[in-house]
């Protein structure tokens, strides 16, 4: 699809199935592209629209905002803040968010 819309070359870094060994909810997606970015997972935020994909950035030692396209918020166990899209969402409301939760939750078992 990054091809297909011409847009990877706006990414540093791409990660997929192909680059990890197992697929979410396990954290190696995630875990991986922080490691070619140089950055430390607690340096992280996903932005997510899965339950399986909260809980893979939790597992990652990430923290998380969901993305509510095809889910409600109560599906989520504890991101950030839940978003229906970008529109608004700017980098300082994000650094509010952030200070309220300065540590990734823990992956609750049974959701992933």
């Amino acid at each position: 699809m990054l091809d297909h819309l011409d847009l990877r070359c706006y990414f540093d870094v791409v990660a997929g199935k192909d680059d990890v060994p197992r697929g979410k909810p396990h954290p190696d997606t995630y875990s991986r592209t922080a490691a070619r970015l140089g950055v430390q997972p607690e340096d992280c935020i996903v932005f997510e629209d899965a339950v399986l994909g909260e809980q893979a950035a939790y597992r990652a030692g990430m923290r998380c905002v969901a993305v509510a396209t095809t889910l409600a918020a109560k599906d989520f166990q504890a991101p950030l803040t839940v978003i229906k899209d970008f529109t608004g969402f700017t980098p300082e409301h994000l650094l509010e968010l952030l200070a309220q939760q300065p540590a990734a939750p823990k992956a609750r078992k049974g959701r992933g």
